[in-house]
């Protein structure tokens, strides 16, 4: 992990949306997931057995993410790695540095444990992109949506200073601007920038085209 730089802590972003977006969005998102559930039953009762049988359990990997409104949620994807390789992360580092008082620094990069193992299943999970298909569960709970923010990890969102909690007003996304983004050649500052110009300009033309990359992306 690593931290440098300045804080960003100024501007509020007023949304653009139409009145009806928010709402049709999210029915949306209900019969979407619903759909997809029904249609990925099999392969998910499939990868359910294919890890239990071979890594053995936990077959999930559990994470406590942020989403709308600062709410925390248990975050569920395939468990990919090996259980020992499974480590606490302490964010921010301690001690304590003074860069995170007034927020999250803008150089902030967040590297993971790089003694993790992938299991020959999480290698094939993802291979195929199928790691994370327990989030269509999230969509159809409403912890989150097809498209939005990626959820951040709540030992992060919880030193968010008021302008970076903007990125918390609507629901985190399966897909987005960052997560279709070389987030390695991204700074912190520029994935939240990214992030709250999706929220302040978001409308049925730019999930389409969002939509339509991340397909393109998977196939």
């Amino acid at each position: 992990m690593e931290i440098q730089g300045k804080v960003t802590r100024v501007g509020r972003i007023t949304s653009v949306e139409s009145r009806s977006y928010r709402y049709v969005k999210r029915l949306f998102d209900i019969m979407l997931s619903f759909i997809l559930l029904l249609l990925f039953a099999p392969v998910i009762l499939f990868v359910y057995q294919k890890i239990k049988s071979q890594e053995g359990k936990p077959v999930f990997y559990q994470e406590l993410r942020t989403g709308m409104n600062d709410q925390s949620f248990i975050m569920y994807t395939f468990r990919t790695t090996t259980i020992p390789s499974r480590v606490i992360h302490g964010l921010p580092p301690y001690p304590f540095p003074s860069s995170w008082q007034y927020g999250v620094p803008n150089e902030f990069t967040y590297i993971p444990n790089p003694t993790v193992t992938l299991t020959s299943t999480g290698i094939w999970l993802k291979k195929h992109k199928l790691d994370k298909l327990p989030l269509l569960l999230h969509v159809l709970k409403g912890d989150m949506s097809f498209i939005g923010p990626e959820a951040e990890l709540h030992e992060i969102t919880r030193f968010y200073n008021v302008y970076q909690k903007q990125r918390l007003k609507i629901r985190p996304g399966i897909t987005g601007v960052v997560q279709l983004a070389d987030k390695q050649k991204l700074s912190y500052k520029q994935q939240l920038e990214m992030d709250l110009n999706y929220i302040k300009y978001r409308s049925w033309k730019k999930d389409v085209k969002i939509l339509a990359r991340t397909i393109r992306k998977l196939l």
